[in-house]
């Protein structure tokens, strides 16, 4: 089971913060002015 945890933590990683920018472009320019 420890196989399947460690994928599934990277893919949720993964699409998470590509779909947050691309939908929300406002947090982009917060990190880097951050």
């Amino acid at each position: 089971m420890s196989d399947i945890g460690a994928p599934k933590r990277i893919i949720r990683v993964e699409p998470e913060p590509v779909k947050i920018p691309v939908k929300e472009p406002v947090k982009v320019p917060e990190r880097v002015g951050v």
